[in-house]
């Protein structure tokens, strides 16, 4: 059971945390990397509103000051006994913001925007890349890599924007959507932009910024089908990432397209991933797992030699009960652990409110499962 933290600010992190964390650290990255053996099952969560509801900071000092979100999301990660503090925060609004867009913070939830920078077409020829150390919240972000570093000794797998999602939230998205239908070279000219003034030099200054090396994650949601069909999403969201690659490094990879249920064919969603991941590993999330059944994710990790996440979802965690979480929890591990040494498993969001009771019936199924 969680316990009620001490309202201090800053707040303290004890060598036993740390040494927790390095020790599950190793065993993350030999499922992760494939460079086993694995001794069970390593387990992390995106977490960042249920931290934030049980820290002693309102929504805007928690999501503006990276020092305090780091310390908050690892004691309750360590808490909860996952194996790694795997920091996430609204990544999608760090860039748009530092252009210029209005963001919300909330008591208990994350930001959000609530403003488009690109109410006509020609507002782009307004826009100038963002300097990463001073506009927005960038800095913010660089404070989270030196105090993730500081602490642990490890680059924290950092989340930014992927260049499709970025250019329909500054568009807005049903904007950007008919756009596709109506105007693509605007599309693909608003794509360029943000990939080169925007991505490139944020990316660039977060690598400068660390002293150890590590993937930098796109994240992409708005990208996944149906939004897109698999032809869009070749060539409006995997090519800038490749380009980004080539610009920043092979480490800037995606992992979180989903839609397996929503296309006929899902073996080719998961060859697009693959392509944009780092080779290394696939990732499926519900509610396409549980849709199309998490057998067809480890089979494809199999045929590629990678490792496999599959991601438990929020519906599931929020409005299930424990002994369906179990149930959930139990089918995945079975196709998971068919990669043998290589598989994860990672909870896709707690909200805030997320029952206490879920979090422990899933992480006692992991903790009790004997294949």
């Amino acid at each position: 059971m969680l316990e009620e933290f001490e309202k201090i600010k800053p707040m303290q992190v004890n060598s036993n945390l740390i040494e927790y964390f390095d020790r599950n650290r190793k065993k993350w990255d030999a499922a992760y990397f494939g460079t086993g053996p694995v001794e069970g099952i390593p387990v992390y969560a995106q977490l960042h509103e249920y931290a934030m509801s049980r820290s002693s900071l309102s929504g805007k000092e928690f999501y503006r000051d990276g020092k305090e979100l780091v310390r908050w999301e690892a004691k309750v990660a360590h808490e909860l006994g996952l194996d790694i503090p795997d920091i996430t925060f609204d990544c999608y609004n760090i860039e748009a913001e530092a252009l210029g867009a209005r963001v919300q913070f909330y008591k208990n939830k994350a930001p959000e925007l609530v403003s488009t920078l690109l109410e006509d077409k020609r507002d782009l020829l307004q826009l100038s890349s963002p300097n990463p150390y001073k506009d927005g919240r960038m800095p913010f972000v660089l404070e989270i890599v030196d105090e993730y570093e500081d602490l642990f000794g490890h680059f924290p797998r950092l989340n930014v924007s992927a260049p499709f999602t970025l250019a329909a939230n500054l568009r807005g998205v049903q904007q950007f959507l008919l756009d596709l239908l109506r105007d693509k070279a605007f599309v693909r000219e608003l794509i360029d932009f943000v990939t080169e003034e925007v991505l490139v030099p944020y990316i660039e200054a977060i690598q400068k910024t660390r002293t150890s090396e590590g993937e930098i994650i796109a994240a992409d949601a708005i990208a996944s089908p149906p939004n897109l069909n698999l032809d869009l999403l070749e060539e409006l969201a995997l090519e800038p990432l490749l380009e980004l690659k080539k610009r920043c490094g092979e480490e800037v990879i995606i992992l979180n397209w989903w839609g397996e249920s929503q296309v006929k064919e899902p073996d080719r969603l998961l060859e697009l991933k693959y392509r944009a991941g780092s080779g290394a590993v696939i990732e499926g999330q519900d509610p396409d797992v549980a849709e199309v059944g998490p057998e067809i994710y480890s089979d494809f990790a199999l045929s590629k030699d990678s490792s496999l996440i599959l991601g438990m979802g929020t519906e599931v965690m929020m409005r299930g009960d424990p002994t369906s979480i179990k149930q959930r929890v139990k089918r995945y591990l079975q196709a998971g652990t068919r990669v043998e040494d290589r598989f994860l498993l990672y909870f896709t969001n707690f909200v805030g409110d997320t029952p206490l009771e879920n979090i422990e019936a899933a992480l006692k199924a992991v903790r009790e499962y004997k294949g």
